[in-house]
C-alpha cells in the first residue's frame, strides 16, 4: 500500500506546514468553510488589500533573447518570457475583431467644422485638408463646434492652401468635454468659418 509523505517546510510562524494540506494559520487552497489565510501565508483572498510585511511567493519569469515557444501544444502552461532587458514580450497580431480597431469619424462633403464626439473621450488622430483657403485647424475640448468668433482651442495648427496633413497622438489626448475640429481661416483665437475643408478624426 503506498503511503502518505509529509514534507515540512520551515515558515515564520508555525515552524513548519504540511505542502500537501497546508496548517490552518497558513492554508495552500482555502474554501469558504476553511479559516481565512495569515499574513504570512502566500495565500491571498480575491480583493484583499495588499500590506506592507505581507508574504508571498516569487513569479519565476523566463529570459529569450530569440523568439522561440517553450509550449508543445494548445493550452499548455508557460511562464512569462523576457528580453533580455526583463522588458515583457508582447505581439501584437493582426485583427479583423472590430474591438481591435477605431472607427474614424469623417466628411461627407467639405465643411468648416466636424463634431468627432459629443462625449468625453480620447483623440489619437487627425487627418485634414484644406482647400482654396490656408489657415488653422483646431481642436476643441467641446461636443459641439463652437461659432465663429473668440475661441480657446487645446490645438492650433497651421494649414497651406490645397494642402493637408495627418498627425497621431501618442498617448492620445483626453477631452473630458467632447472633440470637435474645425477649420478656420484666422487664427489660433479667433474663428472664421470656411466650408472648404475635408476632416477626419479617430477617437475613443
Amino acid at each position: 500500500m503506498a503511503q502518505r509523505v509529509t514534507l515540512s517546510l520551515p515558515n515564520p510562524t508555525n515552524g513548519a506546514i504540511d505542502v500537501n494540506v497546508g496548517t490552518a494559520a497558513n492554508p495552500l487552497v482555502t474554501s469558504a468553510a476553511s479559516v481565512a489565510p495569515s499574513s504570512f501565508s502566500s495565500t491571498k483572498q480575491e480583493d484583499t488589500p495588499a500590506t506592507d510585511g505581507s508574504y508571498g511567493s516569487a513569479s519565476l519569469w523566463v529570459r529569450s533573447d530569440v523568439n522561440l515557444s517553450s509550449v508543445s501544444a494548445n493550452r499548455d502552461y508557460i511562464n512569462p518570457v523576457t528580453d533580455q532587458y526583463g522588458n515583457v514580450k508582447t505581439v501584437e497580431a493582426p485583427s479583423d475583431s472590430a474591438g481591435a480597431a477605431i472607427v474614424p469619424v469623417s466628411s461627407t462633403a467639405v465643411e468648416t467644422g466636424r463634431v468627432i464626439k459629443a462625449s468625453a473621450g480620447n483623440l489619437y488622430g487627425l487627418n485634414v485638408v484644406s482647400g482654396a483657403s490656408a489657415g488653422y485647424v483646431m481642436v476643441f475640448n467641446s461636443a459641439t463646434v463652437p461659432a465663429a468668433g473668440a475661441v480657446t482651442p487645446v490645438k492650433c495648427l497651421p494649414i497651406a492652401a490645397n494642402a493637408g496633413f495627418s498627425v497621431s497622438f501618442s498617448p492620445p489626448i483626453r477631452l473630458g468635454t467632447g472633440i470637435s475640429v474645425a477649420f478656420s481661416t484666422t487664427g489660433p483665437f479667433l474663428k472664421t468659418d470656411s466650408a472648404t475643408a475635408f476632416i477626419s478624426g479617430d477617437a475613443s
